[in-house]
């Protein structure tokens, strides 16, 4: 017996195979508007009709706020990432604090995608004001696994 598997890669909005989602040059007035999307896109699956999608802080990285409470994932100068699945508002926000129950994906043909939005947000309990200038990298994982 064996457990079946997929090759998972992250793309940006362009379809481009990515391990960071760029926001270029952000204004403060952008923050908590500007978006992006990506998706992970499963190909190549072979024993596998589902797959699941969890977000958790990746290595160094934490939730945001003081207190590493927010739903946000942490990216310094007072700010955050929020992830969502599907649209930004209207989707599952995968939160960092309370993460939603793992997102399925359905495979069919041996591909699947799951389509996401990633925001970048005033950090939990800040305001526009404790923003300060400079580069923010947010250090998130996709977790795939295959019930």
């Amino acid at each position: 017996m064996t457990t079946g598997t997929c090759k998972a890669i992250v793309v940006n909005g362009d379809g481009k195979n990515v391990s960071t989602i760029g926001y270029g040059e952000t204004y403060k007035s952008d923050l908590n508007k500007k978006a992006m999307p990506l998706s992970i896109v499963l190909s190549n699956c072979s024993g596998v009709t589902i797959a699941e999608v969890e977000a958790k802080a990746g290595t160094g990285g934490t939730c945001s706020g003081d207190n590493l409470d927010g739903d946000s994932y942490a990216a310094g100068l007072n700010t955050a990432f929020e992830i969502w699945g599907g649209d930004a508002d209207t989707g599952v926000k995968l939160s960092c604090k309370t993460p939603p129950a793992a997102q399925k994906v359905t495979i069919t043909n041996g591909a699947g995608t799951y389509p996401m939005t990633s925001r970048i947000v005033v950090a939990n309990g800040k305001s526009l004001s404790d923003v300060t200038a400079g580069d923010v990298t947010a250090p998130v994982t996709f977790v795939v696994t295959y019930p």
